[in-house]
């Protein structure tokens, strides 16, 4: 296994090439796992001026550490620039990034006044998005004077009342994994635009994966909790994705623009897709159906 520097974290880890990723082990970002990243996207981040780089890094860093300390996979690619910059899991408060240590520590212990060790705190400042150690140091602090930590150096312990507290913001909803399937990249940037925040707003985070690449994605789509896929043009691999996760009880959503009506294949009334002319359109479709859509893990939107 070969070593190379996380570009988000600036820490030298072991990294594995799998195809066209590379999987980043144990750096800043994903101390107790791993993430991955398309190996042109390396050069693209890269190449980002230094003032991108200072603003976007500590955020990606932090958006990696939020998705794995949550337990979910993180592959990503610099597609996924914009989607992380505008996505509504980043917080903004402070609170919000209180939020973020609570439940850290509320799921590395059992009940109030347990241990738990966060050190160094100069590579951990990535568990609030924060830019730097100093605001984390400050949000810290801010828990420290609320009365819902104990600190000794870089010991920390909850109080009774923050046990109570962070299981009570815990119990919040999260925003919940979802995968879009696009026939022609050039879609991407509108789809980001307009469909997106649509999608987010009904408690879904989402993101692209390429169509030519599924046997690669397959654990992604697995993974998700909504599929939506459109099947515009050639479809083999958007059937393939769709079928799959509606054989996993993923709820799958199918779309189709209008100016390309071809003869479809047999369909089940499950995946029978919404047709769309113009985007507006769609994400108008869309919020009517996820604002139908019900608890079962087992229901297909069509």
């Amino acid at each position: 296994m070969d070593t190379k520097r996380c570009l988000f974290c600036n820490k030298i880890v072991s990294v594995e090439v799998k195809g066209n990723d590379e999987v980043y082990f144990g750096c800043c970002c994903a101390p107790d796992s791993c993430y991955s990243l398309t190996r042109e996207s390396y050069l693209s981040f890269f190449s980002l001026s230094l003032e991108n780089q200072r603003d976007m890094f500590p955020i990606i860093s932090g958006y990696i550490r939020d998705l794995t300390e949550c337990g979910e996979r993180v592959a990503l690619s610099y597609d996924d620039l914009e989607a992380i910059k505008n996505s509504a899991r980043i917080p903004v408060m402070i609170d919000e990034k209180e939020n973020l240590l609570l439940r850290y520590f509320h799921k590395r212990c059992i009940g109030p006044h347990e241990p738990v060790q966060i050190r160094p705190l100069s590579e951990n400042f990535n568990l609030t998005y924060s830019p730097n150690l100093q605001e984390f140091v400050y949000v810290i602090e801010q828990l420290r004077d609320k009365k819902l930590i104990e600190r000794t150096g870089t010991t920390f312990e909850l109080t009774k009342y923050g046990w109570e507290e962070a299981a009570a913001r815990i119990g919040k909803k999260k925003l919940e994994p979802c995968i879009v399937l696009l026939p022609n990249d050039s879609l991407h940037q509108k789809w980001r635009e307009l469909v997106f925040p649509i999608i987010e707003k009904f408690g879904f985070f989402a993101r692209f994966v390429e169509m030519s690449n599924l046997d690669d994605s397959i654990g992604l789509i697995s993974e998700c909790k909504l599929l939506i896929a459109d099947i515009t043009g050639d479809t083999s691999e958007g059937y393939f994705a769709s079928g799959l996760a509606l054989g996993l009880g993923i709820t799958v959503i199918c779309t189709k623009q209008h100016s390309h009506r071809e003869a479809l294949p047999p369909l089940t009334n499950q995946l029978k897709p919404i047709l769309w002319g113009e985007l507006e359109e769609l994400t108008f479709a869309l919020r009517n159906r996820l604002k139908s859509r019900t608890s079962s893990s087992y229901q297909v939107i069509n």
